[in-house]
């Protein structure tokens, strides 16, 4: 750190330095450059670091289709060892693809809108998809658990009761 410039470590980042993600959390003006601590220059409202809007980097293309994909790879690797086949783990499979599915893709929706759209700047529609998000995967859970999961913990208690 350069000793002529004594201010240097209360920058939230050093000028043209990483850390790009840094706003006010009231109206989400990029704070880049600025103090520490200090007044917004867009709305007027004081931040410090403790208080300020770190917004995530956005996920690679990579990340995304492995967040999102990862039920469709298995469908797929396990659809090419089964299917042929035409067992009844076929069927299975396919069962858990489309759960595995219905549950990924919201809880997967609802983090990224987390990490990278604060709260109070989300407009109602995206709030009513998490909204539906958690829903959707809420309802598949207790209807997995109620159809799937029960019976065979049934069938165990059964077999093991004898």
């Amino acid at each position: 750190m350069p000793e002529s410039n004594p201010g240097y470590s209360e920058l939230i980042s050093p000028p043209g330095g990483a850390e790009p993600g840094v706003h006010c959390a009231s109206c989400f003006y990029r704070l880049k450059g600025l103090s520490a601590s200090g007044v917004c220059p867009e709305c007027g409202k004081p931040y410090t670091p403790e208080t300020v809007f770190r917004v995530a980097s956005f996920p690679s293309m990579a990340a995304l289709l492995l967040k999102f994909g990862w039920p469709f790879i298995i469908a797929i690797v396990a659809a090419g060892a089964y299917v042929p086949n035409r067992s009844g783990v076929a069927v299975l499979i396919g069962l858990v693809f489309v759960i595995a599915v219905l549950m990924n893709t919201p809880i997967q929706l609802n983090l990224l809108i987390r990490k990278h759209i604060p709260s109070h700047l989300r407009p109602s529609w995206v709030k009513g998809v998490m909204v539906l998000g958690r829903i959707t995967y809420v309802t598949v859970g207790v209807i997995t658990l109620l159809t799937i999961i029960s019976p065979l913990l049934l069938l165990a208690a059964c077999l093991f009761m004898r």
